[in-house]
């Protein structure tokens, strides 16, 4: 018997980081995936402002929340002489992306 591969929705791309609302719509659930992985993308690279995130999506600090439920660790620290919240990548589990 040969056991044939069923090709799914992420077959190819890296595992989704699926979003933990039970509210999200089924049809936004691939778009909160691809800013999830835009901002840990963004966060490998280094330490980011609020602002640098913004960027990615208006409702950063939700796709911060599903990567922290995902297993990864994410410090939000204040810089004094800005004001700014600076996130840091401190943690990402193997296999996430």
């Amino acid at each position: 018997m040969t056991r044939t591969k069923q090709l799914g929705l992420f077959d190819g791309h890296p595992r989704p980081v699926e979003p933990r609302d039970p509210n999200v719509a089924p049809e936004a659930r691939p778009r909160l995936s691809r800013q999830s992985r835009a901002i840990l993308m963004t966060l490998r690279a280094g330490p980011r402002s609020g602002g640098t995130l913004a960027m990615i999506t208006h409702r950063f600090g939700a796709r911060i929340w599903d990567l922290r439920k995902a297993g990864c660790a994410i410090d939000c620290d204040h810089d004094p002489a800005s004001g700014r919240a600076i996130y840091t990548l401190r943690h990402e589990p193997e296999g996430l992306l």
